[in-house]
Order: C-alpha cells, then sequence, then structure tokens
C-alpha cells in the first residue's frame, strides 16, 4: 500500500492528462461532427456524397488502426506530431465521423411541416432553427451521443500505445517499476484504481446527459403552449370566415 502512495502524485497527473485527452478529443469530435453532418446532409449533390464517402470511410476504420496511421504514416506524407496531438486528431477525426450520422438521424427525425409552419407564421428560419428545431434535434441526439462520448472517453487509452502517459499507461509504468525494485505492486489494486476513476469520468458525461436531456424536455413543454398561442393570434380576426350568429 505505501508503494500506492508514492506514486500517488504520478497517478494524480495522469488522471489530469486523461481529462485534458478527453476535454479536446469531445470538444473537437462535437465541432468536426457538426461540419460533417451539415455535409452529408447539404443539397448540392457532389459536395454531399464527397463527404459521405469520408464519413463512411472513417467509420469503417477500427479506431485503433486509425491511431496508428495517424501517428506513424502521416509524418511520413505530411507532418510529424506529438502523441498527444495525434491521439486527439485521430480519436476526433472517428468520434466527428460517427457523430456526423448520429447528428443526421436528429435533423432527420423533425417534422418538415413545422419549417412551413414556422414561415407561416412570420419566424426568421434561424431564429425558428435556434429556438423550435435545435432543442428537439438535441433531445433526440444526446443518448446516442453521450454513449459515444464515454466510448470516446474510454478509448483514450490506446493513448498509451503512441507514448501517451495518460492513466493505463501509467499504471503499466508503476507496475514495472515497483517489479524490478521491490517485488511489484499489486496489479489488481492499480487496475482496480484505474477502473474505478474511468467508471465516475463515464458516469459524470452520463449523468450530465441526463440532467440536460430533462431539461430539455421541459424547455419544450412549456414553450409548447406559448406557440400555439401565438399561432392563434397570427391570423387576423377579418380573416375568420365563419358566419355570424
Amino acid at each position: 500500500m505505501h508503494l500506492l502512495i508514492d506514486y500517488l502524485p504520478l497517478f494524480l497527473h495522469s488522471i489530469l492528462v486523461t481529462i485534458e485527452l478527453s476535454f479536446w478529443t469531445l470538444l473537437a469530435s462535437t465541432l468536426f461532427a457538426v461540419l460533417l453532418a451539415w455535409g452529408i446532409t447539404c443539397r448540392f449533390k457532389p459536395l454531399r456524397w464527397l463527404f459521405i464517402v469520408v464519413v463512411e470511410i472513417i467509420r469503417a476504420i477500427p479506431i485503433f488502426v486509425l491511431v496508428l496511421t495517424v501517428y506513424f504514416v502521416l509524418p511520413i506524407i505530411a507532418f510529424s506530431l506529438d502523441p498527444f496531438t495525434s491521439i486527439v486528431i485521430s480519436l476526433s477525426l472517428w468520434g466527428a465521423a460517427n457523430g456526423a450520422e448520429i447528428i443526421r438521424g436528429g435533423l432527420m427525425s423533425v417534422d418538415q411541416g413545422q419549417k412551413e409552419a414556422g414561415s407561416a407564421l412570420g419566424f426568421h428560419p434561424l431564429l425558428f432553427f435556434t429556438l423550435v428545431l435545435i432543442p428537439q434535434i438535441v433531445r433526440v441526439i444526446l443518448p446516442p451521443f453521450c454513449g459515444l462520448s464515454t466510448t470516446l472517453i474510454q478509448a483514450t487509452t490506446l493513448g498509451s500505445v503512441v507514448g501517451v502517459v495518460e492513466l493505463l499507461r501509467t499504471g503499466q509504468i508503476v507496475i514495472e517499476r515497483s517489479t524490478s525494485v521491490t517485488g511489484g505492486v499489486s496489479s489488481f489494486a492499480v487496475y482496480g484504481g484505474m477502473l474505478i476513476v474511468y467508471f465516475i469520468l463515464c458516469s459524470l458525461v452520463s449523468k450530465a446527459g441526463s440532467l440536460l436531456e430533462q431539461r430539455l424536455s421541459r424547455h419544450i413543454v412549456l414553450r409548447a403552449p406559448r406557440v400555439e398561442s401565438f399561432a392563434g393570434q397570427a391570423v387576423p380576426p377579418q380573416w375568420d370566415s365563419t358566419p355570424k350568429g
């Protein structure tokens, strides 16, 4: 146990590296997913098919192979990257391709008649998309996107393959060093501690997603009567053709 305490600062630093790696991966994946989703749903057919091909190719590549390709092949044909940046790029590409499909599914789930209703009520397209459609889309894509996010957090362990000293690599280093010096630290204790850390990180993401989903559901329910009231006021009284008694 005292050996684990001696290595505690190293473990704490590796947890921070894992959190930082997860943060940048999730951020980049989300931004690129929005861009790719726009590409695979745009009306210009050649551009749409180009984005579809790119997305399908990335999704078809195993994430482990993509990590190795970015780290070992990219320096040969373009420029070299440090291990941290390469793992962020590779995980972000994979996450963005899968996230784009999730967003596309959310866009398709929205009834197209709502856009026509928004135009009839005089909504500006951007305002209508922001206030009415986005909450509905986010509520649909949030559960699968949270699942994708937890997968990406777990995939940060692949950083150990390319030399990123994150939590998994730190555990391996501690076991190797302690074995050569004092006979070894319990592998069960090291890997058990890592399991708890990843469980906490993934649980926090899932819980945050659930809370946001509940809030969006209340937001949509509360706004619905206002939209109906506005719709009722949109038709001027002189347009009412009902015979008066």
